[in-house]
């Protein structure tokens, strides 16, 4: 028998613009999706996002996880591409007849995985601060990098505008720097999986070897849910919206 949790803080914004999602899963062995969409430049993407994902996991029919989440993420596209705002999408879909999670991520929103062997992985993480594989890429697509290193611009835009993921859905303004496909993950017999918002684990902890370290000591040792991830984000001060999702084959 396994378990989800969900919690969420709004930080120091006035809105939510983070929308998470818990799909299936009612019967045992039965297929479970856990989303989250966290949005930026205003909340439209990620709502279109949420309201949408339901029905296309419902209608869900033969095909691999991999195939199913392309087309997933290409729907999605396909409702806000035309959309001034943006937003991240980590879908994770887990099949526990197969003991396999199987991930499509755009952005950083982290997707983070316990194995039954005790290993933590963590998914692909679309940031142009920490990825420079991510980072090259939009500037091979016509981007700028901010001399922060932290933003990547569109320097064809009347109104200069940029954003720190090289991955998303809408984001009209960013044309093509911005990808719309999704990069695939995938963990083999998962105990506990996590899927947040950068909110609770943003490129200043993925990028520093030993703030990784902690965290990936801290959930090995706990198996925290998403009410001890929000506490222990709230002990290290948060600076933006901020959810997360757990799922605990244990509990």
């Amino acid at each position: 028998m396994s378990k989800v949790s969900t919690a969420q803080e709004n930080g120091p914004r006035p809105t939510q613009e983070d929308f998470i999602s818990v799909l299936g899963g009612s019967k045992p062995g039965s297929a479970l999706m856990l989303s989250v969409f966290d949005g930026h430049s205003g909340a439209q993407t990620a709502k279109t996002c949420f309201s949408h994902v339901g029905p296309i996991f419902e209608a869900r029919k033969s095909g691999s996880a991999e195939q199913f989440l392309f087309r997933l993420v290409a729907e999605l596209d396909g409702m806000t591409r035309e959309n001034v705002s943006g937003s991240t999408a980590s879908c994770v879909l887990i099949e526990p007849p197969k003991r396999l999670m199987t991930a499509a991520i755009l952005g950083d929103s982290p997707v983070v995985v316990l194995d039954k062997n005790g290993k933590v992985h963590i998914g692909p993480i679309h940031n142009v601060k920490t990825n420079l594989i991510e980072s090259e890429a939009a500037k091979h697509r016509g981007g700028v990098i901010r001399a922060d290193g932290c933003y990547v611009m569109n320097p064809s835009t009347s109104k200069p505008c940029g954003i720190q993921i090289t991955r998303a859905l809408g984001d009209l303004e960013m044309g093509v720097i911005v990808s719309k496909e999704p990069e695939i993950f995938s963990v083999a017999d998962p105990v506990w999986i996590l899927v947040a918002s950068d909110g609770l684990l943003d490129h200043t902890i993925v990028g520093n070897k030993n703030k990784l370290r902690a965290f990936i000591d801290y959930v090995k040792s706990l198996k925290p849910s998403a009410d001890d991830l929000i506490v222990w984000a709230r002990r290290r001060g948060f600076y933006d919206n901020t959810s997360a999702v757990v799922w605990d084959v244990t509990k």
